[in-house]
């Protein structure tokens, strides 16, 4: 039986938390930073090679003080951009001098998502055993969704086939630098892997996200992740 396919992995943290108001990558969720739990995730991923760590500049040190001791997969700790496709490409950059061939799978995650959970990577990954060019995980919209300007509603919006599509997201580390570095000349930066591969042609396939991976916005969303990473970790009692 064939062993899991060659992976490796971008974890963008380079963001500095406008929305939220304080560093959302280095709230304490049940003993680790959010992007921890993060990158953890990434490295416990089988078939995992090496990862890229896209940080802010000036904050390489705080980071490098908290990486994984040990780990059996190498972190590459990378300076990030303004804008997120200039964290990405940084990532991708990385992997690439580091000797990742084009061809290589990656997974691009963002740090502010730290529990997403190993099944919904393997969902992802299982896509792309299966011949996949791109994958990425995306839930079902369940609210009625209305067009707003300035605090007013001025329009139905039909969501029959939306979807709200989260990290990782996967691809071919080639068509991956290809097509964000085109969105980035374009100058049009794309909000994820997804756009970005759209843009250039590549069909983006969709597996079933998590209703758990949440993304850290707002000061609610830590509550709400502290309880998902909670309960997965707790044993279901019987009633």
């Amino acid at each position: 039986m064939a062993g899991p396919i060659a992976l490796a992995g971008v974890l963008v943290a380079g963001g500095r938390s406008r929305r939220m108001g304080l560093d959302k990558l280095w709230l304490d969720l049940w003993g680790r930073p959010a992007w921890r739990w993060s990158l953890d995730l990434l490295l416990a991923t089988p078939g995992m090679e090496r990862c890229a760590v896209v940080v802010a500049d000036g904050a390489q040190e705080r980071f490098a003080a908290l990486l994984p001791p040990g780990s059996s997969v190498p972190c590459t700790l990378v300076v990030g951009g303004e804008e997120r496709v200039d964290s990405v490409l940084a990532g991708l950059r990385a992997l690439r001098d580091s000797g990742v061939e084009d061809e290589r799978c990656v997974l691009v995650h963002d740090a502010a998502r730290p529990a997403a959970s190993p099944e919904l990577v393997a969902r992802v990954v299982g896509a792309v055993e299966i011949g996949a060019r791109a994958v990425v995980p995306a839930s079902p919209i369940a609210d009625s969704l209305r067009r707003t300007e300035r605090g007013v509603i001025t329009g139905l919006v039909d969501r029959r086939g939306m979807v709200a599509v989260q990290t990782p997201q996967a691809a071919r580390l080639g068509e991956l630098l290809s097509a964000h570095g085109a969105a980035h000349d374009r100058g049009e930066p794309p909000t994820d892997e997804a756009a970005a591969l759209l843009g250039a042609g590549v069909e983006v396939r969709v597996v079933d996200g998590e209703a758990g991976n949440l993304k850290l916005t707002t000061a609610a969303d830590a509550g709400l992740v502290r309880s998902v990473l909670a309960a997965r970790a707790a044993p279901v009692a019987a009633p």
